[in-house]
């Protein structure tokens, strides 16, 4: 008996809804650590000014954490959608005429 090769299946809902799971609670988890830094960089600015060393030092830890996260055209997908449904609305209303004109 020859061995086949297994398909790809689609996951169960329970992991997908784990994996989302922990993808929120990585995302907040990094929000968490922008926002200190964030606070530390306010504080930077009282007392030593804007684009002082300690004020760039929290700057470029924002700007590291900032940069870790990933986009994708899926998600991008996910706001066109209803990006363009709003357009669409938009463009048929008397608001949109008001506006440019």
């Amino acid at each position: 008996m020859t061995k086949m090769k297994r398909l790809w299946l689609p996951r169960p809902a329970a992991a997908a809804a784990a994996d989302l799971a922990q993808l929120k609670a990585d995302a907040l988890a990094r929000f968490a650590v922008i926002a200190d830094l964030f606070s530390k960089m306010g504080k930077a600015y009282e007392k030593y000014g804007y684009l002082s060393e300690q004020y760039n030092t929290y700057q470029a830890g924002i700007t590291e954490e900032l940069m870790a996260f990933r986009f994708t055209a899926k998600q991008w997908m996910l706001c066109a959608i209803p990006c363009a449904v709003w357009l669409k609305k938009f463009a048929t209303t008397n608001a949109a005429s008001r506006i440019y004109a």
